[in-house]
């Protein structure tokens, strides 16, 4: 299955007392690369001056392609297994903010939200002896885009405008989290007494552990890479379910 989307026109603020060809660009180094990076300082003769209108853009145009594969094969005694892999992009302007702003369109162009180009999951189910179930799945994905910013202060920039001004020092799908693996796992048996079913079940999330970073402080500084979200660890739950 092949998808197409696209997203034209969307809308967002843009401060027309504040022109886009008032700002005053400055040159600073990026500490990423320590290459040039251009800034813009807002006009200081523009301060306060706010004229804010909401409306659409073409500067907020996205565009989704994805391709699809799943598979289902059933198997003798109920048991079955399915998957499917999927590749997609959707790229586009990750952020809104003032269109009016140079410095919001500093790398403000890839990969929109979390996107994960690649994506694999494989699950089923099968019976083993004395009618016990086993189920579960495997997943992985792509890591999430991880874009580092910077705060620039006075201290870097003395005649900024405003007290300070972050901007991207990268393109967001340049550097990504690092793909994440996932095993779950069940094992249940169902008892019938008397119309009623009872099911006692054993449930393993991430039985392999990992340690997946989803989220870490991307601003440069000190606590640049600092780790502040992984995956859950593993879990083992012991629970049942009664129908009647």
């Amino acid at each position: 299955m092949y998808n197409r989307r696209e997203q034209r026109d969307q809308r967002s603020n843009v401060n027309r007392a504040v022109p886009y060809d008032s700002y005053i660009p400055v040159v600073i180094t990026n500490p990423l690369t320590n290459e040039p990076l251009t800034i813009y300082n807002q006009n200081p003769a523009t301060v306060g001056r706010q004229d804010n209108i909401l409306t659409n853009s073409s500067k907020l145009d996205t565009n989704y392609d994805g391709l699809e594969i799943s598979f289902q094969r059933r198997f003798g005694g109920g048991s079955q297994l399915q998957g499917g892999y999927h590749y997609g992009k959707n790229l586009g302007r990750i952020a809104a903010g003032d269109l009016n702003d140079p410095n919001n369109d500093i790398f403000v162009y890839g990969a929109v939200g979390n996107d994960e180009p690649h994506q694999f999951k494989l699950s089923g189910n099968h019976t083993l002896p004395y009618k016990i179930t086993l189920s579960g799945s495997f997943t992985t994905n792509t890591g999430h885009p991880r874009q580092r910013t910077l705060n620039v202060g006075r201290a870097m920039v003395p005649t900024l405008t405003r007290a300070t001004q972050t901007v991207r020092l990268e393109p967001n799908d340049e550097n990504r989290y690092e793909n994440w693996v996932q095993v779950d796992m069940r094992l249940g048996r169902v008892f019938s007494i008397n119309g009623w079913r009872f099911e006692p079940f054993v449930d393993g999330y991430n039985l392999l552990n990992a340690n997946t970073i989803l989220t870490e402080v991307t601003t440069f500084g000190p606590s640049l890479g600092n780790v502040s979200q992984t995956i859950n660890p593993r879990l083992v739950r012991l629970g049942g379910k009664v129908s009647f």
